[in-house]
């Protein structure tokens, strides 16, 4: 998403800031929402501490998504088309289905429910992987908590960085997930403190 010299000239804290802001837009649009109540959303949130927001820019976040991203509308509508069909939507991955047993379909739920089941089958495949492996660079580490794409653990302080670079590797996946598509990567990156909470 563009915001033009505002980004190219602001500095790593105004970045930052403004992609968060259009990360939140999109989520909010795989969940059914529209522009004013994303602004709403944005406005009554008392941690955004992001830069001040208006209906119009929402608006032009939500029409450069669709415009950079054209196949996303289509993907939508097939989505849809699916799930109508055959009564259920499913993750890219492992086919995890969402059922429609009474027949009416959700247009959220079919939308966000192979996102964020399609995710749930990648993390949960890399932390098996990372799980399997982590004896051999710290046989005393042990995994405390997975958080949304979030691994935790606790290691010998000197295997730190072994158990890092593990973590991103096990982590960090090129794949295509639909079929025909351009293969993505998603890249994982391990931050090392003494205390968890600060991660």
């Amino acid at each position: 998403v563009s915001f033009g010299d505002a980004f190219i000239q602001g500095d790593k804290t105004r970045r930052k800031a403004l992609r968060d802001l259009a990360k939140t837009v999109i989520y909010a649009i795989n969940y059914g929402a529209g522009a004013a109540k994303i602004l709403d959303s944005i406005q009554s949130n008392a941690k955004y501490d992001g830069p001040p927001v208006r209906l119009d820019i929402v608006q032009r976040i939500i029409a450069t998504i669709f415009k950079v991203f054209p196949k996303v509308g289509t993907w939508r509508e097939q989505q849809l088309v699916v799930a109508e069909r055959e009564g259920e939507v499913r993750s890219a991955l492992h086919g995890r289905r969402r059922i429609y047993p009474l027949g009416e379909v959700d247009a959220t739920i079919a939308w966000n429910f192979p996102i964020q089941s399609t995710a749930a089958d990648l993390v949960n495949d890399s932390l098996i992987s990372f799980y399997r492996d982590l004896p051999t660079v710290d046989p005393s580490a042990f995994v405390i908590a997975q958080v949304h794409d979030a691994i935790y653990v606790e290691c010998d302080e000197h295997r730190a960085q072994d158990v890092a670079r593990l973590l991103e590797k096990r982590m960090t996946h090129t794949i295509s997930l639909v079929e025909g598509a351009p293969a993505m990567r998603f890249e994982a990156t391990a931050k090392i403190d003494k205390n968890w909470g600060k991660l």
